[in-house]
């Protein structure tokens, strides 16, 4: 699938979205008419470039002890052009009840110039960061809340139907652990 440029995406979501107040959802049993986890999720440490591809754990960790070696996760999402029948398609967090999230719980969740496509031992191509989407505040059990959000949560689908998209969770403040199974909680894309 094509990749859709994360600026030309910035532009269709300002133009067409307001801006959703944080909301909690409640149990993470809460499920939508359609969901659509990452097809790859990855691994970067933020202190020498490296990527481990397509991770069976979804993993955010920051510390001020851990010499400059955080990590964050990088996601690829293929939206299914048929989506583009659907009005309102919104960015979502959950964690389950055995999940980790430690420290400030906070994630920041941002777009990628271009999808991870394999591993590597340092830079290039790094995480490619591009535009901020928003805070979430995870919690263990439940689905989490946006505390703050610029371009997201709600997208149309029309915007995101038949591209790959890249996205970055990132820890926040200096101490921060969260981990989630993919496919299974951690960060998706849902119709609303």
């Amino acid at each position: 699938m094509k990749f859709q440029s994360s600026t030309s995406f910035l532009l269709a979501v300002l133009a067409s979205t307001t801006l959703a107040a944080p909301t909690n959802q409640g149990a993470l049993q809460r499920r939508y008419t359609k969901e659509l986890y990452p097809d790859y999720t990855s691994q970067y440490n933020v202190g020498t470039g490296a990527i481990t591809y397509n991770t069976k754990v979804g993993l955010i960790s920051k510390s001020p002890t851990n010499g400059g070696q955080d990590t964050t996760t990088l996601v690829t999402f293929n939206v299914p052009a048929e989506w583009s029948a659907y009005t309102t398609c919104r960015i979502v967090f959950t964690s389950a009840a055995t999940s980790s999230v430690l420290g400030s719980g906070r994630a920041d969740v941002f777009t990628s110039l271009s999808p991870a496509t394999h591993s590597t031992a340092s830079w290039p191509p790094g995480n490619l960061r591009d535009i901020h989407v928003g805070r979430l505040l995870a919690a263990p059990g439940t689905e989490a809340t946006w505390e703050q959000s610029y371009v997201g949560p709600d997208i149309p689908c029309a915007e995101l139907a038949g591209h790959a998209y890249g996205g970055e969770l990132v820890g926040v403040y200096d101490s921060d652990y969260i981990t989630w199974t993919p496919g299974k909680d951690g960060i998706k894309i849902v119709v609303v």
